[in-house]
């Protein structure tokens, strides 16, 4: 009787053993399985994102804050303005017009310049949108372009323009409503 009952416990206590081997197994491939959910979700989410060539402008750090200071010292001035879907420019195809005016120190006009602007949405950092402009013939220091904008809010507008030996650089944000 003895030993028929030391079988029995023996059986029920190996299920036993088997469950408390298999909980960290099962909570190891638990944790794996959300690892692997958040890390592809992170990495397919255009809203987060790093900023291109970050490495590269680190260490260029303080070449950067001289060409800051050049712009600066140049007196140059950007405004930029995203206009309505098919605005003026060629557009159509859900492209928006985008305008950016140059003025000097004295607020006049930057006629003749290249200028390209690099923008995104904020709430898209990941997908920027590179367009050259073009400056229009009836506004000096007036240039657009059309840029594939799909959406309304904040914008993040970099302008870059040189003429001659001068180069310049500003940071703006635009709201497109909507």
């Amino acid at each position: 009787m003895n030993t028929r009952s030391g079988n029995a416990g023996g059986a029920g206590a190996s299920r036993r053993g088997r469950v408390w081997l298999l909980l960290p197994a099962g909570l190891l491939a638990l944790n794996l399985a959300i690892v692997a959910v958040t890390v592809t979700m992170a990495a397919g989410d255009r809203s987060v994102a790093t900023e291109p060539d970050y490495y590269r402008k680190a260490m260029n750090f303080d070449e950067q804050a001289r060409a800051r200071e050049v712009s600066r010292r140049l007196g140059w001035k950007a405004a930029a303005e995203i206009g309505e879907v098919g605005g003026g420019v060629g557009g159509g195809g859900g492209g928006r017009e985008v305008v950016v005016r140059l003025t000097d120190r004295e607020g006049g006009p930057i006629a003749g310049a290249e200028v390209e602007v690099v923008m995104f949405a904020h709430v898209r950092s990941g997908d920027r949108r590179t367009v050259r402009l073009t400056e229009r013939r009836e506004r000096p220091g007036e240039y657009a372009g059309v840029a594939g904008v799909d959406r309304t809010g904040l914008w993040r507008v970099g302008v870059g323009a040189s003429r001659g030996t001068d180069r310049f650089t500003e940071e703006l944000e635009v709201r497109i409503p909507g």
